[in-house]
């Protein structure tokens, strides 16, 4: 039996798994990242490697490793580096063909990635200039109302109106959110939700943009044209990576 092993390294997350010849998922882990991206793949395969018993606690004995993410070049033992985009884009076309687009948030950057039919990719966005609506600012709401990311998301779904946050930077938001907190009391505590919700929303803003910039084209005279191609057919994935890609 063969088995086949990859790594992710992102800069808030570091994912690893091990497969067998048939595909099977034999083990995964998910750690924090470390400040040193080759401790943080060593720190992966370790754990995913232990619990796979025919590999002896070797990693050595993978038939095929590949590192992908930002620290993807620190993965020692990797056969193959590949860029997490990449990965991204045939990963999700082999789980569901129909998917044509993935917004992946990461811990510092968010990703648009339109897929072409046979799983490459086809053209990709990002936003690399500021960490609103990435997974660090997911975190940093969660921290403001002292609740853990899922909880977090949950309170969210029990909003009932938006409370709007006028700060576009994630430092600001994050006051202005904390401030919000702090008024709420008795009756308005009840509100939470509402800010939370309106987070949550500040995060799909940012995700809507990059798609919109993803598949935006050229028309004839070589303007900008601001149609998003990206039909109401069309599957878009969204999921956070935990990681910077």
């Amino acid at each position: 039996m063969k088995y086949f092993g990859g790594c992710d390294v992102g800069s808030t997350y570091t994912k690893a798994v091990i497969m067998d010849e048939n595909g099977k998922v034999l083990a995964h882990t998910t750690i924090k990242s470390k400040i040193n991206a080759a401790l943080s793949a060593e720190a992966a395969m370790n754990d995913v490697v232990a619990q796979v018993p025919e590999l002896k606690g070797d990693v050595k004995n993978l038939s095929y490793l590949v590192g992908t993410g930002y620290g993807r070049n620190k993965v020692a033992t990797a056969d193959e580096n590949i860029s997490e985009i990449s990965c991204h884009a045939m990963g999700v076309h082999i789980t569901d063909p129909s998917v044509k687009a993935i917004i992946d948030i990461g811990g510092q950057d968010i990703k648009g990635i339109a897929i072409d039919t046979d799983g490459t990719v086809k053209n990709f966005a990002m936003n690399d200039k500021c960490a609103a609506g990435t997974g660090r600012f997911f975190e940093a709401m969660a921290r403001s109302f002292e609740l853990s990311l899922s909880d977090f998301s949950k309170l969210s779904l029990k909003a009932k109106n938006v409370i709007p946050i006028s700060a576009q930077c994630t430092v600001f938001a994050e006051s202005e959110v904390i401030s919000l907190v702090g008024e709420a009391s008795g009756e308005r505590r009840r509100r939470l939700g509402d800010t939370a919700l309106c987070t949550c929303k500040f995060c799909s803003k940012a995700g809507k943009e990059i798609i919109l910039r993803l598949f935006r084209r050229k028309n004839g005279h070589g303007r900008q044209h601001s149609e998003c191609v990206c039909r109401k057919e069309d599957n878009v994935l969204c999921g956070r990576s935990g990681g910077n890609g």
